[in-house]
């Protein structure tokens, strides 16, 4: 009840002074509003304001280079607290990172400390099943073909990788 209370911001009459802000009753407060933030996010509501979020690319953007900088989206490994931090899902490659480190003093400083259980592990695929134009606007990531001096190197190595990778890619 008093999480709820330090969440709506009902004053106590009995309080005139503010409480404090790094107790064991902010750390709860903040921990039961992940939560109910990893819910919402789940419903019409929740999905539609991070959409307009992953297309403006609030959440950064893919490291790998040849998803040619895809918007990325937020995901918790894990659905418990305190397991692991909140990291970043790239929809093309559809592989999990971390965040990177953004400039300080911009809006997303702290992001790197939020818990993961405040995204949940569902959220990102929910998305992507909910809004098909995501997955039909991607394609695979662009292989790297390495060059010397602008000519494509002629390796057998790198031709039975990339034959490995369009097999597995046709593979039903």
């Amino acid at each position: 009840r008093n999480c709820l209370e330090l969440m709506l911001d009902v004053v106590n009459a009995e309080e005139s002074e503010p409480e404090d802000w790094t107790g064991p009753l902010y750390a709860h407060t903040r921990d039961l509003y992940g939560l109910i933030h990893a819910r919402f996010i789940l419903t019409s509501r929740g999905l539609n304001a991070m959409l307009a979020k992953y297309r403006k690319a609030e959440f950064g953007l893919c490291p790998l280079l040849g998803c040619d900088s895809q918007p990325v989206l937020p995901i918790g490994l894990h659905s418990e607290l305190r397991q692991s931090h909140v990291h970043v899902f790239c929809p093309r490659c559809r592989n999990v990172y971390a965040p990177s480190t953004p400039p300080a003093g911009s809006q997303r400083a702290a992001t790197c400390d939020i818990d993961g259980a405040y995204i949940g592990p569902t959220f990102p695929h929910l998305l992507i099943l909910a809004q098909p134009a995501i997955n039909a606007k991607l394609s695979a990531p662009k292989p790297f073909v390495p060059k010397v001096f602008g000519f494509r190197v002629y390796d057998g190595r790198f031709d039975a990788e990339l034959r490995a990778q369009r097999a597995s890619a046709a593979a039903p």
